[in-house]
């Protein structure tokens, strides 16, 4: 597919993320700290890397912006990830809501990773490689109307393995009232989590290992 770009398509793209991301700017804001800088240039970065990449990749592609200060926003910055996601869900219900036509999907995403600190690593079915490999595993929600897609919930999936393990736990940073929980409960989580938000929907879309009545994890 082409598409036939001029300089001010480009122009008004980033005009309207601007305005975007200015609808947001008070989750980035505490009493401490002010980090609205770094959470637009994260969302450059990972628009210029077509959400791949990672912080040194941003920092070398988005102006006046380094590493450190993007892995401090994204690791230790004291901002909230759950208003977003519901401003998320307020925004996708203003705008693409829909009661009879929007939908639901659940589905999870598989994230290979290496070594012993990356939160919910280990050795389990990876469907991005189609194996056993060593991966986090990712719960989603997305919403749907027509042509309009997008997500609007997740959950880090953290298998019985980890959630024993309080030495690991605490020096990766995993919160103490964490608990475990199967993929099947982290989708019905997020369902009804949407549901109390005001999220209209008619159906929902999931997979066969997602429609199952018990709680396998």
């Amino acid at each position: 597919m082409r598409f036939r770009l001029c300089v001010k398509d480009l122009d008004e793209s980033l005009d309207r993320l601007t305005r975007l991301h200015c609808g947001y700017l008070s989750h980035f804001v505490s009493k401490t700290r002010n980090v609205v800088k770094q959470s637009f240039q994260y969302l450059q970065g990972k628009l210029l890397e077509k959400g791949d990449g990672t912080m040194c990749s941003y920092a070398k592609n988005v102006p006046g912006c380094n590493n450190q200060s993007l892995t401090h926003f994204i690791s230790d910055s004291p901002w909230e990830h759950e208003p977003v996601l519901d401003h998320i869900q307020r925004d996708v219900t203003r705008y693409i809501g829909d009661r009879k036509n929007g939908a639901l999907h659940v589905d999870e995403s598989c994230f290979p990773k290496q070594g012993n600190d990356s939160v919910g690593v280990q050795r389990q079915y990876c469907g991005r490689l189609g194996k056993i490999a060593n991966c986090q595993v990712g719960v989603f929600l997305g919403y749907n109307n027509g042509p309009y897609r997008t997500l609007i919930d997740e959950r880090l999936y953290l298998p019985r393995k980890w959630t024993e393990d309080q030495i690991r736990r605490t020096k990766c940073g995993v919160p103490d009232d964490v608990v475990f929980k199967t993929k099947i409960e982290l989708a019905w989580e997020m369902i009804l989590h949407a549901k109390n938000n005001h999220v209209p929907f008619w159906w929902i879309g999931i997979d066969c290992f997602y429609g199952k009545d018990s709680l396998a994890s």
